[in-house]
């Protein structure tokens, strides 16, 4: 029997705590767009769309701690060191229409994260790029990109190439506690390559 679908969870105390860590570490530029871009959504209808910004800004920070900084005010960008430079490994960009868009990097021919994903049970193909989540029957849309791709946008380009992939994860502003958490299980799973 499936579980019926949660609520999104979010602890405010927690969340904003969390958040202010995260803006203490970034440049002025870049804690002026996120500050910027939380009261935009805070302004919004629908309070779901500031908690699931917030909660995935903060997840993404977390997993790649080396540096965060923003393009323009609705795309993130979350990097990892790489010797001396550093690496994309995560996007965070808002389309602004009711739904978020987050792009897991890192996906190369030693660690593919939706293979992965499917072989742990945390996601199972269901149609297309639809995947069900395990355990629920709430699913998500997540679409496999490479160089190939037809125009890839500045924020996760630097993300393909040199035979890596990326996914980008469609996460609706409407999006309940399992989705948000299943995407935050697939950037984990991303992340075990570098945090070992």
């Amino acid at each position: 029997m499936t579980p019926p679908s949660q609520p999104l969870v979010d602890d405010p105390a927690t969340a904003m705590d969390d958040f202010q860590a995260l803006m203490a570490r970034v440049g002025p530029k870049d804690r002026l767009n996120l500050e910027r871009h939380l009261a935009l959504c805070e302004g919004e209808a629908d309070p779901n769309h500031a908690k699931i910004w917030r909660r995935l800004v903060v997840a993404l920070a977390n997993l790649a701690p080396h540096a965060t900084r923003t393009v323009g005010r609705q795309t993130v960008q979350f990097f990892i060191p790489d010797g001396k430079y550093r690496q994309q490994v995560f996007a965070l960009h808002d389309l602004t229409d009711g739904a978020l868009a987050v792009y897991i990097g890192n996906v190369d021919k030693e660690s593919d994260v939706l293979k992965t994903a499917v072989k742990e049970h945390v996601v199972s193909p269901a149609q297309g790029n639809v995947f069900r989540i395990a355990n629920s029957k709430e699913g998500l849309e997540i679409e496999e990109l490479d160089a190939k791709s037809a125009s890839p946008q500045p924020f996760y380009k630097d993300m393909l190439g040199w035979n890596r992939k990326a996914l980008r994860v469609t996460v609706r502003t409407t999006a309940t506690e399992e989705q948000v958490a299943a995407v935050e299980k697939i950037c984990a799973l991303a992340a075990r390559k570098w945090r070992q």
